[in-house]
C-alpha cells in the first residue's frame, strides 16, 4: 500500500488574507490596550471597546490604499463602530491623531508608501510572507 504525499492545498488569495486579518486583529490586541486592560476608540475617545463595537480601522482607507497596505499595521488602529463604519473611517481626524502620538514623520512615512507600486503576480506572496511576519509577533 502506497501512502502519497500530498502538498499542503494553497490558499486562495481570499482565504490568505482572510488569515492575515485574524493576525492583525490579534496583533493590534497586544499592542493597543489601554492602561485599565481595555480598548479606546482612537479617532472618538470613546472606551470600552468590544464584540462589533471594536473595529480595526484603517487610516488610509481599504479602497484608497495599495494591497499591501490594508494589511500594514502602522494604518490600522481600532476605532468604534460608529467611527469606523458610519463616519467613514474618520481619516482627518485619524490622521492627526496618529501625527500627534507617533509624529509626522511616522505619517510621512505611510503616506509615502502609497506610491509604491507592486506587480499583481507579486501580490499573494507578499501576503504569505506577510501572514508569516505576523504570526511571529508575541508581547
Amino acid at each position: 500500500m502506497k501512502i502519497m504525499n500530498k502538498k499542503p492545498k494553497k490558499l486562495t488569495s481570499k482565504e490568505l488574507q482572510n488569515k492575515i486579518w485574524i493576525e492583525c486583529r490579534r496583533v493590534a490586541n497586544l499592542r493597543y490596550k489601554n492602561k485599565k486592560g481595555g480598548f479606546d476608540c482612537y479617532t472618538c475617545g470613546a472606551n470600552g471597546l468590544f464584540g462589533v463595537n471594536k473595529q480595526l480601522g484603517h487610516m488610509i482607507p481599504k479602497s484608497y490604499c495599495k494591497p499591501f497596505m490594508k494589511y500594514d499595521m502602522r494604518n490600522l488602529r481600532f476605532q468604534c463602530m460608529r467611527c469606523n463604519v458610519h463616519m467613514g473611517g474618520m481619516g482627518a481626524l485619524f490622521i492627526e491623531r496618529m501625527r500627534g502620538v507617533d509624529g509626522d514623520m511616522y505619517v510621512a512615512e505611510i503616506l509615502n508608501d502609497l506610491q509604491v507600486q507592486m506587480d499583481v503576480k507579486d501580490i499573494y506572496k507578499y501576503y504569505q510572507d506577510q501572514l508569516e511576519f505576523l504570526k511571529l509577533i508575541v508581547k
